[in-house]
């Protein structure tokens, strides 16, 4: 694109910038997760290839992917009750925290943690 008023020296720089980015970037839409990863971009999706036949071979790959994702549930584990005795601890421990940062969070807590802790230290 020619801009009549543009200096030489900064139609010669846009020119070299243009070239080098294309020849960086080119073949991005080859790269399985790169493509992906446009394609699951909400800003890109369809419109972050330049070519329908990429973009339907990103989606058919990434298609592929999902379908053969093998999800691991509790009875498919090779010690399922180990598991949930495991996961069981630290739901235990979960809520132990949390009930202590409740009881840290109460003003009369506070205040009775104050007096029999903080004012006797001194």
């Amino acid at each position: 694109m020619e801009v009549p008023d543009l200096p030489a020296e900064v139609h010669a720089l846009g020119t070299q910038l243009i070239r080098n980015l294309r020849k960086r970037l080119q073949g991005w839409e080859n790269n399985e997760l790169t493509s992906q990863a446009t394609l699951l971009d909400p800003r890109f999706k369809r419109q972050g290839f330049s070519d329908d036949q990429k973009f339907k071979i990103a989606y058919q790959s990434l298609l592929r992917k999902v379908r053969d994702f093998k999800f691991m549930s509790a009875s498919t584990a090779v010690d399922s009750n180990k598991t949930v005795t495991s996961i069981s601890k630290i739901w235990e421990e979960f809520d132990k925290k949390i009930k202590e940062l409740n009881a840290e969070s109460n003003p009369t807590a506070a205040r009775s943690w104050l007096r029999h802790s903080h004012f006797r230290s001194g």
